[in-house]
């Protein structure tokens, strides 16, 4: 296999050494996106109506400690199927989890259902690795709470690095030309209220944050 897609399956789903790498490349590269992320999502969601809070893929941690800052009132999860991932995570975050804000487990979509009801899910450059959006989409729409809010980041194609640009779609992995793709995906999976963001300066000029509620 040609080295540079075994990389860019890394993202997917880290495993091993190339995987700590891929970690470590994201704490780093998505950094600014996630602070630019995480501080527009507590100026549209309530603090006060964030009781439980699922971060679902993710990754080595950064946003996890973003999310538990921004709603100090909540209790946080986090569900990533990677066991790279937790491990980065829990120890990036080791003092939540000492005093009982955060729960990490090694997971997938089907298990916020075991979380719920959740009043916040976020996933932050997950959805390229549902290549069938609907079903994973429907699943979380059902761990939320009647008045939840699902929070998904990500760049539209023309946004993503070139090698993503190049590689992901060779990996099974789905990229978005405009909102209005993504935004029809969740509306079919039952979502009523969508609201996108989008970040005017660089790095990850152009990434968004999208807002969905039934």
């Amino acid at each position: 296999m040609d080295p540079r897609l075994a990389f860019a399956r890394q993202f997917g789903n880290p495993s091993g050494v190339l995987g700590g790498i891929a970690g470590r490349a994201m704490a780093k590269g998505n950094a600014e996106f996630n602070t630019w992320l995480v501080g527009s999502l507590a100026e549209q969601v309530p603090r006060a109506g964030v009781g439980r809070l699922l971060e679902l893929g993710h990754g080595p941690g950064v946003g996890l400690g973003l999310l538990l800052a921004a709603f100090p009132e909540a209790g946080v999860f986090g569900l990533d199927r990677s066991a790279a991932m937790v491990a980065q995570a829990t120890a990036r975050n080791r003092a939540a989890i000492d005093a009982g804000r955060l729960q990490l487990q090694c997971g997938d979509v089907a298990d916020s259902a075991s979380l719920a009801p959740l009043d916040l899910i976020v996933a932050v450059h997950v959805i390229y690795f549902w290549p069938d959006p609907m079903t994973p989409l429907s699943a979380l729409r059902a761990a939320l709470a009647p008045q939840g809010t699902l929070a998904l980041g990500y760049l539209p194609r023309t946004h993503l690095p070139k090698r993503a640009q190049q590689f992901f779609p060779r990996i099974g992995a789905r990229v978005y030309e405009t909102d209005d793709d993504l935004s029809e995906q969740l509306r079919a999976a039952g979502f009523a209220n969508v609201d996108v963001s989008v970040k005017q300066d660089a790095p990850a000029n152009g990434g968004r944050l999208v807002l969905a509620r039934c």
